[in-house]
Parts: structure tokens; sequence; C-alpha cells
């Protein structure tokens, strides 16, 4: 389907099946549909503002130029270039960027509570305030990135490199410290004495 520039405004509970379709340019704005099917489908240009696509099959498809006040919990995204899109109070929680190649992918802020995120490269992330509760940092490398006043909650850590990460007001409930390289951290604010 050839649906570039189109604009989408209030559409409700309808699963969108928008497999293979054109969409560049296109416009969603207070869009409510989880469970779509996006699957190799262009989405460059695309503008997703205040919608709710959680659920949502992602995979194959292009990535949208820009996301704000969006959901996309427990979507699958595939391999999208991160690093392009433009991001603001963005929810990933539950997304599976294992492996991810997110490396000073502007961050801040955004909901990745229970993503998946084992083997990701968020060197040098800015990860200010971003929720990462739950979240599986196995094996991630977080070498330089900047966790100011980041959620790790319970976070699983194994094997995660913080070598110069930023760690000052981060909430390290639930963690191990002796489970993950700290050398050189800025554990600034952070109360020690309630982590694990």
């Amino acid at each position: 389907a050839d649906a570039r520039g189109s604009r989408w405004e209030r559409v409700r509970g309808a699963e969108l099946d928008a497999r293979g379709a054109d969409l560049t340019g296109a416009t969603f704005v207070d869009v409510r549909s989880p469970g779509s099917r996006f699957t190799d489908a262009r989405l460059d240009g695309v503008t997703l503002r205040e919608v709710e696509l959680s659920g949502s099959d992602f995979q194959g498809a292009s990535p949208p130029a820009s996301m704000h006040a969006t959901s996309l919990a427990g979507s699958k995204l595939g391999a999208w270039p991160l690093a392009r899109v433009v991001m603001g109070g963005v929810l990933l929680a539950g997304v599976d960027l294992s492996g991810a190649e997110l490396r000073a992918v502007p961050l801040a802020g955004v909901d990745l509570a229970g993503a998946k995120l084992r083997g990701a490269d968020l060197e040098g992330c800015d990860l200010r305030g971003a929720r990462l509760a739950r979240a599986g940092l196995e094996e991630a490398r977080l070498a330089g990135a900047d966790l100011t006043g980041a959620d790790l909650t319970d976070a699983r850590i194994d094997g995660a490199d913080f070598a110069g990460a930023v760690l000052d007001e981060a909430t390290l409930d639930g963690l191990a410290l002796d489970r993950f390289l700290v050398a050189g951290c800025s554990l600034r604010g952070v109360p020690l004495c309630e982590v694990d």
C-alpha cells in the first residue's frame, strides 16, 4: 500500500495492518492501536506523537524519524538504528534490543524497564533519568554512559561494563555492586547502604 505523507489522527482500538506499506513522511498523532503490524513497512520520515503501539511488530521496517510521548512497550523492533530517531518520552519497556548498537544514542528519560539489552553497546549513551528497572543488561557495554538519576532497581547486570560511567543520584536497589565493573564510576549521591 502507498500511504506516503498520510496523516493518522485519533485512530482507536483497531490493530493497524501496514505490513509492507510505504508510509514515508506519514504522521501519527493520538493513535491507540496496540498489537499493530508494520512488518517490512517503510517508516522513513514518519512522526509518532502521543501514540500507543505496544506489542506491535516492526521487524524489517525502517525506523521512524521521531517518536514523542510514544509507547512501543513489548514491541518487536528488529534492528532499528535508534541513533537516527529523535526521541522524547518514549516507552520501550520490555522491548528486545539484545546486542543492539546503541552507542551514543540519546536515551535520556526513556522507559526501558524490563527491556532485554544483553550484550548491547550503550557506550557513551545519555541515559540520564532513564528507567532501567528489571532490565537485562548482562554483558552490556555502558562504559562512559551518563546514568545520572537513572533507575536500575533489580536490573540484571552480570558481566556488564560500567567503567567510567556516571551513576550520580542513580537508584541501584537490589544490585550487587561486586558483580560489575565500577572502576572510575561516579556514584555521587547514591545511598550505597541500600544496595545489596
